[in-house]
C-alpha cells in the first residue's frame, strides 16, 4: 500500500515537478493525435463523397440509359410489327394474326400480352384471345396510337388484371408500346399493342444492386416506380432535397437524411430517351447508407486515436525519464537550500 501510495503521489502534478512534464508533454501528443484525427477524417470524408457521389451518379445513369435502350427495342419492335404483311392485310384470318403477334409475344418473356384494336377501338385480335372484342377506347394506347408511336408510362393493369394468369394474386402494373396499322392503301387498320410487365424494371434494378447498395426508379413527376420505397409514393415526401436536386435537371449526387431516419448519399439521373424513342422521363436513383458509404473514414480516424493513445502513454514513460534529468538538479538545489535555511 505504501508503494503504490508513493507512486500515486510521484505522478500527482500537484506535488511532483516530473509529472507536471511528463503529463505535459503526453498531453499535446494526444491533443495533436485527436486533431490530426478528426482533420484526416474530414478530408477522407469529402473525398469518398466526392468519388462514391460520382461513381453513384454514373451507375444511375448507366441504369436509365438501359432502361431507355430496353423501350426502345419494344418500340421499334412494335412499329416493325405494324407493317407485316400479315398484320396490315384486312384479309388475313384472325388465328393467321393471333400466331404472328404469340411469336412477337415469345420474343420477350416480359410481354404480357399483344394485341390489336380496330380503327374504331374494338379488340380485334390477341394473344390469349384476352381483350378480343372488348371495347378498348378508354385506353390511352388505343386513342393516342392511331396517329402515332405511342409509349405509355407505367400503370395498374386493370382489365387484363382480371384475366391474365396472377399465381402471386399480387396488383401487377404496365407498360405500353403501340404503333398504328395502316392498310396498303394508307387508311388506318388500327393499333398494334404490347403490354409490358413492370417487374422487367424492376428485375433490372435487382440486378443493379449490391448488398449494401439499392437503387429506385421514379416517375417524371417523382413517383416511386420501382426499389425499397412503397410503390407509387412519392419521394417528396421522404427526401424533398434530394427530389429538389432532381427537379433541377443536371444529374449529380447528394447526402441527405431520409424519413427514415438514416442518411444516404445518393446519385441519381434522369433519362433523356435513345434514338428516335422520346424517353418518359425516368429518374434513376443509386443510394448508399453514409455510415456504410464513409466507414472508411471512420475507421481512418479510429485509427488515428489509437496511435494517439498509444503515443500519449510513450509519451508519457519519455517525459517522465527526460524530466527527471531536468528536475533532478532543481532538487538538489532545493535539498542544499533547505539546509542553508535551516
Amino acid at each position: 500500500m505504501f508503494m503504490i501510495s508513493k507512486l500515486i503521489h510521484a505522478l500527482n502534478p500537484l506535488y511532483s515537478l516530473r509529472a507536471r512534464i511528463a503529463w505535459a508533454t503526453a498531453g499535446v501528443a494526444i491533443m495533436l493525435s485527436v486533431s490530426l484525427s478528426y482533420w484526416a477524417a474530414s478530408i477522407t470524408t469529402n473525398q469518398i463523397e466526392a468519388r462514391q457521389g460520382h461513381a453513384f451518379a454514373r451507375h444511375a445513369h448507366d441504369v436509365a440509359e438501359m432502361l431507355d435502350r430496353g423501350m426502345f427495342e419494344r418500340f421499334r419492335e412494335m412499329q416493325v410489327a405494324a407493317v407485316l404483311s400479315d398484320i396490315q392485310d384486312p384479309d388475313v384470318p384472325l388465328d393467321a394474326k393471333r400466331k404472328v403477334l404469340e411469336r412477337i409475344q415469345s420474343s420477350f418473356n416480359a410481354y404480357a400480352w399483344v394485341g390489336m384494336c380496330d380503327a374504331n377501338g374494338i379488340g380485334m385480335v390477341g394473344t390469349g384471345k384476352y381483350l378480343e372484342g372488348k371495347d378498348l377506347n378508354q385506353r390511352p394506347w388505343c386513342s393516342e396510337g392511331r396517329t402515332k408511336p405511342y409509349v405509355g408510362d407505367v400503370h395498374d393493369a386493370l382489365l387484363l388484371a382480371k384475366i391474365l394468369p396472377n399465381p402471386s394474386h399480387k396488383d401487377f402494373y404496365l407498360v405500353d408500346v403501340a404503333a398504328p396499322v395502316h392498310r396498303s392503301d394508307g387508311t388506318l387498320l388500327g393499333v398494334l399493342c404490347g403490354h409490358i410487365f413492370w417487374n422487367w424494371a424492376e428485375d433490372m434494378l435487382k440486378v443493379s444492386n449490391s448488398r449494401n447498395e439499392d437503387a429506385l426508379l421514379l416517375s417524371k413527376g417523382g413517383l416511386v416506380l420501382a426499389g425499397p420505397l412503397p410503390l407509387r409514393s412519392k419521394l417528396e415526401d421522404v427526401a424533398p432535397k434530394t427530389m429538389a436536386a432532381i427537379q433541377s435537371g443536371k444529374d449529380g449526387y447528394i447526402l441527405e437524411k431520409w424519413a427514415d431516419g438514416k442518411t444516404y448519399l445518393t446519385g441519381f439521373a434522369t433519362g433523356s430517351g435513345y434514338r428516335e424513342y422520346p424517353g418518359l422521363g425516368w429518374v434513376a436513383l443509386h443510394r448508399q447508407d453514409a455510415s456504410l458509404a464513409f466507414a472508411p473514414a471512420e475507421e481512418l480516424q479510429t485509427r488515428i486515436l489509437w496511435i494517439g493513445g498509444i503515443l500519449g502513454l510513450v509519451f508519457v514513460v519519455w517525459g517522465w525519464f527526460q524530466a527527471g534529468r531536468i528536475a533532478r538538479p532543481i532538487h538538489i538545489i532545493t535539498q542544499a537550500a533547505e539546509k542553508v535555511a535551516a
